[in-house]
């Protein structure tokens, strides 16, 4: 996460677009971009300083990229960007899976005898976060914590129109035929992880995304093979401890 006071917040979503568009511009495998550009790019307010240029340098290391700098990271300094050697950077925000889950990353099983944390969601949200590409979970309340998390859909079951509210709504986001999105939603289940990368209460440009929600920035995520059934949820971001193998 990029913070200090001039760029703090940045939305991931449109860091996203940028990852992106240097993935499509280097082609040959490497890319030269003005640290000015960078920081114009990242959303930077104000004026850059080589401060905010080593904060958007080790950004892009961070998402997968090799930097290297000669003269320093002041606005007029050079930086080459080397493609990731394994593919990382997500499809772009707004190109969803329609109808399929073919490419969706999973994970056949947790690691016994682990303590994750896990957020509880309720059902049509939690499936969406793992498979119809939604990059944001909105919440009246932000959090430090950047990893990994479990997502566990509630035991609130929807029915009737609030079941269609939701399935229409995911359509629209997630660019999903309505018919392809599940008349059921899973209750009670751990569904798979998700890496949080921040949390902001600033515009992010996701249709996720909701005006005045705290927003934490979701990417990677991965579904269990066979989601872990009966679970009860809690409030808040509360840690659960895998099964120890019999």
């Amino acid at each position: 996460m990029i913070c200090g006071p001039r760029i703090e917040g940045v939305a991931m979503a449109a860091f996203l677009d940028i990852q992106k568009g240097l993935s499509e511009e280097i082609g040959s495998g490497q890319s030269v971009i003005r640290v000015g550009t960078l920081l114009r790019r990242l959303g930077h307010q104000g004026r850059p300083t080589a401060s905010a240029g080593a904060r958007a340098v080790q950004q892009l290391i961070r998402w997968g990229f090799a930097v290297t700098h000669e003269d320093g990271t002041g606005p007029s300094a050079k930086l080459t960007i080397l493609k990731p050697r394994i593919e990382r950077i997500p499809t772009r925000y707004h190109q969803k899976l329609v109808g399929s889950r073919r490419g969706i990353a999973t994970i056949s099983r947790l690691q016994p005898d682990h303590e994750y944390r896990v957020l509880s969601i309720h059902g049509p949200w939690a499936w969406s976060i793992i498979y119809a590409g939604k990059d944001i979970e909105n919440r009246t309340w932000g959090t430090a914590y950047t990893g990994p998390i479990l997502i566990h859909a509630s035991s609130r079951r929807y029915t009737g129109d609030t079941l269609e509210e939701a399935r229409r709504y995911i359509a629209k986001c997630s660019k999903m035929p309505l018919e392809k999105v599940p008349m059921e939603f899973p209750t009670s289940a751990i569904l798979g992880s998700v890496d949080v990368v921040d949390c902001t209460d600033l515009e992010v440009r996701s249709p996720w995304a909701e005006p005045d929600a705290v927003k934490w920035i979701l990417r990677d995520p991965q579904a269990l093979t066979s989601p872990v059934q009966n679970i009860d949820g809690k409030l808040n971001l509360w840690k659960w401890t895998a099964p120890k193998e019999p």
